[in-house]
């Protein structure tokens, strides 16, 4: 597969580490559900859909069971079976807003999201919100149909409808008032046990997207759902148009928080192993950076289809143990550390590992050490 910078319109070869980007486009996408199609959103490295989910089948053409009874929708919480209804069972609020799924249907292995989508993890709607700052709520909201004419500016089409809750025991609640969101996080902690995951929600009385830190939400209460993918960074043509799959995330750093925009290099050694490398950083932001850390690695036995645990790369991490805490000269403000930025293979099948530590430092690893 090739990869074009239209500008220039020649193959070239791109590695891409991690960044954030200040890129968004509104509604521009598009969703294959079937025979119709969903509106999406990209903000940054996330593309969302930009309506509730209003399925009844999972991904395989299994059907997802329809609770139309208070007893019905208790039996699915108490058994841990998946579930889903329309507000106050009534079709005409189930197009308006969406369906109500419990959680037991958003975290089935068959999958309610199309092919190539999932639900956002809580770390991702973490991600999601950061991008918009603190008045996120009011991005998000739909212009109309909120308590108090407490409507959102949708600035971004993402269209958010207060439709509302089904609590575990069957009762309907806050439509007009919330929109609440799913996450596939289990709640640690929650007042629930193993019964609480995790949700975001938007509110009439707020301008942020919530949570609630203690509680969380029963998983077998019914709440909206949205579905999240990472998207292509489209300033760039792939050839051919149709990869044969959407890629894999190496190293998230930027739902850790963890930065690594500098010291990536990949090599493959004499046996046919890759290894990639590429930097932890500990999270020290210094002068709008995050290069303060140590590198790792990861090995590829299948030609880059599947990588091992991360490996930490010994004597980078030891020169951080040892200087993490010295602070150099103030006009550089940075950290002693030492990055792998470049490795080579050479002809007798050493690996030969370029090193930046302010001065560059030239290490000869052992024969042996690739196939270890």
């Amino acid at each position: 597969m090739t990869i074009k910078r239209r500008e220039f319109m020649k193959p070239i070869l791109i590695v891409l580490s991690l960044f954030t980007l200040t890129l968004c486009s509104y509604g521009d996408g598009r969703m294959n559900t079937g025979p119709e199609s969903t509106k999406t959103v990209k903000m940054d490295l996330q593309e969302w859909t930009a309506q509730n989910l209003d399925v009844s089948v999972f991904r395989n053409g299994d059907p997802i069971p329809q609770a139309k009874t208070d007893g019905e929708w208790r039996k699915a919480a108490i058994e841990g079976k998946p579930a889903w209804c329309c507000y106050n069972n009534d079709p005409e609020l189930g197009k308006k807003y969406g369906k109500l799924y419990n959680w037991y249907a958003i975290d089935d292995p068959r999958g309610i999201c199309p092919e190539g989508w999932h639900i956002p993890s809580s770390e991702e709607w973490d991600i999601f919100a950061r991008s918009l700052g603190k008045d996120a709520g009011t991005q998000l909201k739909s212009t109309r149909g909120w308590k108090e004419n407490s409507n959102g500016s949708d600035s971004i089409h993402f269209a958010a409808l207060p439709a509302g809750v089904r609590y575990h025991s069957g009762m309907f609640d806050d439509i007009g008032e919330y929109a609440h969101f799913w996450t596939s996080s289990e709640k640690k902690g929650s007042w629930f046990g193993k019964q609480g995951a995790s949700h975001r929600y938007l509110s009439y009385r707020e301008t942020s997207v919530g949570e609630n830190p203690i509680t969380g939400f029963r998983k077998g209460s019914g709440i909206s759902v949205r579905c999240v993918r990472r998207r292509w960074y489209d300033v760039y043509d792939i050839n051919p148009s149709t990869p044969p799959n959407q890629g894999f995330l190496f190293v998230d750093h930027e739902a850790t928080g963890r930065s690594g925009h500098v010291g990536n290099a990949i090599t493959e050694c004499k046996n046919g192993d890759i290894l990639a490398f590429y930097v932890n950083g500990s999270g020290i932001l210094w002068a709008g950076h995050g290069a303060a850390g140590w590198t790792e690695y990861k090995r590829s036995t299948d030609g880059g289809k599947t990588w091992s645990e991360p490996i930490v790369f010994d004597y980078s991490k030891k020169v951080w143990d040892e200087n993490k805490d010295i602070i150099e000269e103030y006009s550089f403000t940075s950290y002693c550390n030492a990055y792998v930025t470049s490795v080579i293979t050479a002809p007798n099948g050493n690996l030969i590992a370029f090193l930046s530590r302010r001065l560059p430092i030239l290490i000869i690893l052992p024969k042996n050490w690739a196939h270890s």
